[in-house]
């Protein structure tokens, strides 16, 4: 079944032109931190209408390997001119009671200098991406 959805995938065509129209009022381009726009509509964004350019799965790590390997990652995907990333941190229903999740350590880790560097915004996931389980992140250029 994977292999005639990936056949499906690249012998497809997209139908007719792009339209050079102007962003309507639901389609505004996705502005963030003060940069210029970036082409990505934010309603498609939340949909799972784009394919991201890299993931990375934290599942299994401890918080300090999840840190750490996050941020040679979103190091390395910005330098290899990456722009969209999904970040898989789980769920956090496996977790021990009353600790903290990766799912609750990513969001907090966001706000952090060392990350802000790189990430210009997150939002969660559409359902085909792992919804409440990871984060689309967009990386500044």
């Amino acid at each position: 079944m994977d292999e005639s959805w990936e056949y499906i995938r690249q012998t497809t065509q997209p139908l007719g032109k792009p339209s050079l129209r102007p962003p309507g009022p639901d389609k505004d381009p996705l502005v963030l931190n003060n940069e210029a726009p970036f082409t990505l509509s934010p309603r498609r964004l939340r949909r799972g209408q784009y394919e991201p350019d890299a993931v990375f799965d934290l599942h299994g790590l401890t918080l300090i390997q999840a840190h750490d390997r996050l941020q040679v990652f979103l190091a390395k995907a910005r330098k290899d001119n990456k722009r969209l990333l999904l970040i898989i941190t789980g769920k956090g229903k496996n977790s021990a009671p009353h600790g903290r999740t990766l799912k609750q350590a990513f969001e907090e880790w966001m706000a952090l200098p060392s990350f802000t560097q790189d990430v210009a915004s997150f939002v969660p996931a559409a359902r085909r991406h792992g919804e409440e389980g990871a984060y689309y992140v967009l990386l500044k250029k």
